[in-house]
């Protein structure tokens, strides 16, 4: 069993915590994607279910990009590439203009693989029963970054994008256990655009916690016949608006967010045990 494992730094150098994506293991090991919190990304729901594979969709600013992990099984019959590739087309149409990045464990160690200005050429060393995955990528004028063999000198890991300048290397500190047959690697792109982050802390006015009694006492407490009367309908509407802005500024309170020292992972019962710990911990010291 493989677990094939794919963190999405959007290529900056500082890890945080990390949104955790995991789909269903049919004979792999699983695959999970991990993003950083502060990067906008969600899961794309995918129909075929007979693949072991996870796209998910990530944007900071107007960099917009898809990443997907697949795991094919060694020996895997033409219909489970076959699904794959219909997964992939149908992503492409359905997010367009995308930076595309699909990784996986193809397990297609029967094809030689080459990088043009136009994209990737292909040809076989051995027959495939999967011709599906090179023709598709080459008619969308992919290319296959990965040259890094394993340590039986064999390509089962590859790497398909739409920009050239993706660069993988062999990473010196894999997350897990390094796979005979799966070497792990570390994949950057260069990119010209700075990078826009994700301001979490704010100001906000709480609805929840607005006092509605004082509110309807408030706009009760105006003559209104007479006020609005004597004005013609724009001002009339602004004097209204007028006293609903007041009435929010007076009794809806003014809170501020502010983004949490805790990883996204943890929640209200847990902070309260790690708070329960610290504590008797401050008062086992003391007794000591």
């Amino acid at each position: 069993m493989c677990l094939l494992l794919i963190m999405i730094l959007l290529f900056l150098p500082k890890l945080v915590t990390l949104l955790i994506l995991l789909n269903t293991s049919l004979k792999g090991g699983g695959i999970l994607i991990g993003v950083r919190k502060d990067l906008t990304s969600y899961p794309i729901s995918i129909l075929e279910s007979n693949v072991e594979q996870l796209f998910v969709r990530i944007s900071s600013g107007s960099l917009k990009t898809i990443v997907s992990g697949v795991y094919t099984p060694p020996s895997s019959s033409p219909f489970i590439y076959e699904s794959h590739i219909k997964s992939v087309e149908l992503i492409i149409r359905q997010f367009p203009n995308h930076i595309y990045i699909f990784c996986g464990y193809y397990n297609l160690p029967g094809i030689i693989w080459e990088n043009y200005v136009n994209g990737l050429v292909y040809s076989y060393s051995t027959p495939i029963s999967a011709h599906c995955i090179p023709e598709t990528f080459a008619s969308h004028s992919f290319f296959q970054s990965n040259n890094i063999l394993n340590k039986t000198s064999s390509l089962l890991d590859l790497v398909f994008s739409n920009i050239s300048s993706l660069v993988i290397e062999k990473s010196d500190e894999p997350i897990v256990p390094i796979d005979l047959y799966h070497p792990a690697l570390y994949l950057s792109v260069p990119f010209n655009t700075p990078i826009t982050y994700c301001e979490r802390d704010h100001s906000f006015f709480n609805s929840r916690k607005t006092n509605y009694t004082n509110i309807r006492s408030f706009i009760a407490s105006f003559d209104w016949a007479s006020t609005i009367i004597p004005l013609g309908l724009d001002f009339a509407v602004h004097a209204f608006y007028d006293a609903l802005h007041k009435s929010v500024i007076e009794f809806v309170p003014n809170c501020h967010f502010k983004t949490s020292s805790f990883p996204q992972w943890y929640t209200n019962g847990l902070r309260k045990t790690l708070s329960l710990k610290k504590l008797a911990h401050k008062k086992f010291t003391l007794l000591t």
